[in-house]
């Protein structure tokens, strides 16, 4: 139970004692997700697990609060991905709750979106809808979001001038392996089928 807060926790523990974030087992997260992860390494693994994991129900209610799914909402919570993420400890809920602030406009979409940023792979399926739509309609709020997202992910530069190289040499490989495990299409590739 934990395993993948295990692996944030462990980085975040890392980084407290000082050690350089790419040369920690499993460091595939872009810099700036590193502090946060700090944050998480603050407490002993089990209490700070059991707070990860109480954010999490929190986030959850709140997003079937948002999706207007009523009581039956709450069959949800027993949906197989659901308590995977509830019992690994992943981030998902999170990404997804912040998801839910996009469609809202103004400044919660575009803090939303700026944290988005901080998982890659959510946020090529999550933004480019939104950011195109902001750059039809709402201009300023595509700004916004760019010079807000710039801050953030220039920040780990002031720690180290080459963290963003060191991050690219980690996660190259990376998609080749992760695109056997993902459901789908992908997946025909262990059977044999090949893949361009």
């Amino acid at each position: 139970m934990g395993y993948d807060f295990s692996i944030f926790w462990r980085l975040g523990q890392g980084v407290l004692q000082g050690h350089y974030p790419y040369s920690l087992p499993e460091p595939n997260y872009p810099p700036i997700v590193f502090l946060f992860f700090a944050v998480f390494a603050l407490l002993p693994f089990l209490p700070s697990f059991a707070v990860w994991t109480g954010i999490n129900v929190v986030l959850y209610l709140h997003c079937l609060k948002r999706l207007n799914l009523g009581r039956s909402g709450l069959a949800w919570f027993l949906f197989v991905p659901s308590l995977f993420n509830f019992l690994s400890g992943q981030l998902d809920i999170f990404y997804l709750w912040l998801a839910l602030f996009l469609s809202l406009g103004g400044w919660k979409a575009v803090l939303a979106g700026v944290f988005i940023t901080t998982k890659p792979q959510v946020a090529f399926i999550a933004l480019p809808w939104f950011l195109v739509q902001w750059l039809l309609h709402d201009r300023p709020a595509l700004l916004r979001w760019a010079g807000l997202t710039l801050t953030l992910h220039l920040l780990p530069l002031l720690y180290d001038a080459n963290i963003y190289a060191q991050w690219l040499k980690i996660i190259q490989g990376q998609v080749d392996w992760r695109i056997y495990l993902t459901p789908g299409v992908f997946t025909l590739s262990n059977v044999n089928v090949p893949w361009p």
